[in-house]
């Protein structure tokens, strides 16, 4: 880097770097396969892989992304190695225009059914939590759309089932086997910080519609305020004003505020205004707010982050503690209704009974 070199242990994250500073990571070691592929994997930072000095790959230049985005997004490619003996790897990231770091991961070695295999033993447990959570969350919008026909409670499966498709998306996106599946950066990119982004407005809208909280206004304001947030981010990336990576900053902030406040805001009402359904809410959001805590940990140590464990699973605990609470809280009301509906065509059916025994007695 800038004419110094240096031997680390990877991972490495090198820090305190200007717009297109070139960083370079050299290995060598002896190649015996002749089926040999390595892994490379790049961050917002345009990549060049060199193989015996040889280009073999590169990636994220500004002609291979849209307009509107300053940086590429996240990369993994498999890259063949041909030569046997002794090979030189050598790996020029460029650092992004709006981040000052460049992470490295480690360099991975094998055949590609090996490396396959390596991230489906890493990452099968979050790429099926999460692909069970949308598509649970999706099932859930589906019944929610049946349900509020019969009565409006039913918005609470809608907000539930939101959360659920965009906590699953969310984690599905972040993943890095998603690109085995589509390999195109630029679209997890957006589909990754988009529902990151939008994760605590149906969770708000899920617990006002279910809690029903005497002191409004603060939560309300805070609903607004992640709103127009997420708009203004949507707004700058899509202008090329600002990427999602440094809107995430707010957000890195804001989602654990939200859904700290959520947790007070439920555990106030129980306590001073002995609210069942906020007596209803406190163990499910202490679970998602120790899940939000761990997952802020594990992003703050970590090199290299393609993950979202914590908050994936604690999530699931969550939604299934609020589907047992949604469903109750909807055939309470369903019945509520049913007896109202009971109530009111009662005196029809007696004055009807009335007028009848009267024209017999006239007759």
């Amino acid at each position: 880097m800038n004419g110094s070199t240096s031997t680390e242990t990877l991972p490495l994250r090198v820090k305190n770097l200007t717009p297109g500073t070139r960083v370079t990571a050299e290995f060598r070691f002896i190649n015996e396969r002749s089926d040999c592929y390595i892994e490379v994997r790049t961050a917002f930072a345009p990549l060049t892989v060199y193989v015996n000095g040889e280009e073999e790959y590169s990636f994220g230049e500004a002609d291979e992304r849209p307009s509107y985005m300053k940086d590429p997004g996240t990369a993994i490619h498999m890259v063949p190695v041909d030569e046997t003996g002794e090979v030189t790897i050598t790996l020029q990231y460029t650092s992004p225009n709006t981040r000052s770091s460049v992470s490295i991961p480690q360099l991975l070695v094998s055949n590609q059914s090996g490396l396959v295999r390596y991230h489906m033993i890493t990452m099968m447990g979050l790429m099926a939590g999460s692909t069970i959570m949308m598509l649970a969350g999706m099932i859930v919008i589906f019944v929610s759309l049946i349900v509020i026909h019969m009565d409006r409670s039913g918005v609470l499966l809608l907000w539930l089932g939101a959360f659920m498709a965009l906590t699953g998306l969310w984690g599905f996106s972040n993943c890095d086997m998603a690109l085995f599946l589509i390999n195109d950066p630029n679209l997890w990119y957006v589909v990754s910080y988009i529902s990151f982004f939008s994760l605590a407005l149906p969770l708000e809208l899920l617990r006002e519609n279910s809690v029903k909280f005497h002191q409004k206004k603060p939560l309300l304001a805070l609903r607004f305020f992640l709103m127009a947030s997420m708009l203004a981010c949507i707004i700058l990336q899509m202008t090329g004003t600002g990427m999602f990576t440094q809107s995430t900053r707010l957000y890195q902030i804001l989602i654990p505020v939200s859904i700290f406040s959520f947790t007070v805001a439920v555990i106030a009402e129980a306590i001073r205004y002995k609210n069942k359904a906020g007596m209803l809410w406190v163990g499910p959001m202490l679970i998602l707010s120790v899940a939000c805590i761990l997952e802020i940990i594990h992003y703050s140590d970590s090199i290299v982050y393609s993950s979202s464990t914590y908050f994936i699973f604690g999530g699931m605990i969550f939604c299934v503690f609020m589907s047992l609470i949604g469903g109750l809280q909807i055939r309470k009301s369903i019945q509520v209704s049913r007896r109202e509906k009971e109530q009111e065509s009662a005196p029809v059916i007696r004055n009807a009974s009335n007028f009848f025994f009267i024209n017999i007695f006239l007759h």
